[in-house]
């Protein structure tokens, strides 16, 4: 009689799932945990920098962004639920949450092993406490020392999704930053830009983490935390945008200037933003120069 075994064949995971077992396959996933939305188009067409530039609707580009610039502007209900709308940017924040905090589980498994995690322990603190901080800023009041602690902020949500429809129980506005904070304060202290390699964008290198931190400060009234931070953003030879330089080339639209390759999309919508227009043009001079037409 002959008998085989299958062990090796029953360890073989079934599918193609992917297993978070060392630090590496922690800062792929991490990829995950910074959100592939905004929220610049409905938010800026609700504020003052926004005017109506009458019936300009441009039949190129889609009714629903023309109907969800609208009702931004109007401060109405936005119905659009792809990118740059409310709900696509709420579900985009929370599925980079979810990814943070799987990293952060699989971190603390590593951490049981004796593996050093710490840079990517720090990475995912940042990322979740960004994520909820855009959030509440987004969704609930700004933060008021004297109502902070009942006006209704968003679910925090620390730990990894595993049920299909889990309860989420949101906490003031007060909460919410408390718990912001108490990622940032842990997760800075271990962001590492060597982590990152040769590819440190898009990711929270030190100095990114430290102007986050600046904003938070600046928003809770900490003033000299903020200060701090910005100094450490900076560093010893900080680089700074020439401003007056930026408002000069600005008025090159008044003469007429026109960029090759600029996206129709943002000056054929109704409801536009002045500085929309003018970043746009910035960019757009700065990045091709070579391609620009002036008369």
């Amino acid at each position: 009689l002959l008998s085989t075994a299958c062990n090796d064949f029953l360890d073989e995971v079934p599918d193609n799932r992917t297993v978070i077992d060392t630090p590496e396959a922690v800062s792929e996933l991490l990829v995950s945990a910074y959100p592939d939305a905004n929220c610049v188009f409905f938010t800026e067409s609700m504020s003052d920098n926004v005017t109506d530039r009458g019936n300009t609707l441009d039949p190129y580009v889609q009714p629903d962004w023309n109907r969800a610039n609208r009702q931004a502007f109007y401060w109405e209900d936005i119905d659009m639920t792809y990118q740059d709308s409310p709900n696509y940017f709420w579900m985009a924040s929370y599925q980079a949450i979810a990814a943070a905090n799987h990293a952060l589980e699989a971190i603390a498994e590593l951490e049981a092993k004796g593996v050093d995690c710490s840079a990517q322990k720090g990475e995912a603190l940042l990322c979740r406490a960004y994520n909820h901080f855009m959030l509440v800023n987004v969704f609930a009041q700004h933060y008021s020392p004297a109502f902070a602690a009942t006006d209704m902020g968003v679910a925090y949500v620390t730990e990894p999704e595993k049920e299909v429809f889990g309860h989420y129980e949101r906490v003031s506005v007060k909460e919410t930053y408390d718990k912001i904070r108490k990622d940032l304060e842990e997760g800075l202290p271990l962001i590492s830009n060597k982590a990152y390699g040769d590819t440190p964008k898009y990711h929270f290198t030190r100095e990114a983490a430290q102007a986050f931190a600046c904003r938070f400060y600046l928003y809770v009234g900490e003033w000299q935390k903020a200060i701090d931070a910005a100094d450490e953003a900076l560093g010893d030879n900080p680089t700074l945008r020439n401003w007056n330089e930026y408002i000069q080339m600005s008025t090159l639209r008044y003469r007429r200037v026109r960029i090759c390759c600029w996206h129709p999309l943002y000056l054929s919508l109704p409801w536009i933003s002045r500085s929309i227009v003018t970043d746009i043009l910035l960019q757009s001079i700065t990045r091709y120069f070579s391609k620009m037409i002036m008369w």
